[in-house]
């Protein structure tokens, strides 16, 4: 007749360890991200989503245009009075060197009062008033 040893406290207390420091992290609510810097920056990625900022932080919006075919982003909703524009957009090279090709152009503002606000923008023409904007782009402003 063979003996076995049982040894079930050891491994029972393991296991009951592990499963305890599990739901410990299960039953956590995840972390409200507040921002860390003062200056914020975003692209078509974060098109139609939230931003939060500080006040007195910046916000920096880089969009892509080919301006070369007379298309440009024109802010239609300026957010205010929670975003103030600072100077005019700047264009940047997008790493394509051909002419006419991808541009970066650069929007900045500067979170100016608590609240929250909308900033839309919108992809067209200039000269071209009665045509439908070839993009538009949305942004949800937080100012804390």
């Amino acid at each position: 007749m063979k003996c076995y040893r049982r040894t079930p406290a050891p491994a029972a207390l393991t296991c009951l360890l592990t499963l305890a420091g599990c739901m410990a992290g299960l039953a956590a609510e995840p972390p409200v991200m507040a921002p860390t810097t003062h200056s914020l920056t975003v692209t078509q990625k974060e098109d139609g989503g939230e931003v939060v900022l500080v006040a007195g932080g910046t916000l920096l919006l880089r969009l892509e245009a080919i301006v070369g075919t007379g298309y440009g982003w024109q802010i239609v909703r300026d957010a205010s009075p929670q975003l103030k524009a600072v100077g005019n957009p700047k264009s940047e090279a997008s790493g394509n060197t051909k002419e006419g090709g991808m541009e970066i152009e650069v929007f900045q503002f500067l979170a100016h009062v608590p609240g929250s606000s909308d900033l839309e923008l919108q992809y067209r023409r200039p000269w071209e008033k009665q045509v439908a904007p070839a993009k538009t782009y949305r942004l949800r402003v937080i100012v804390r």
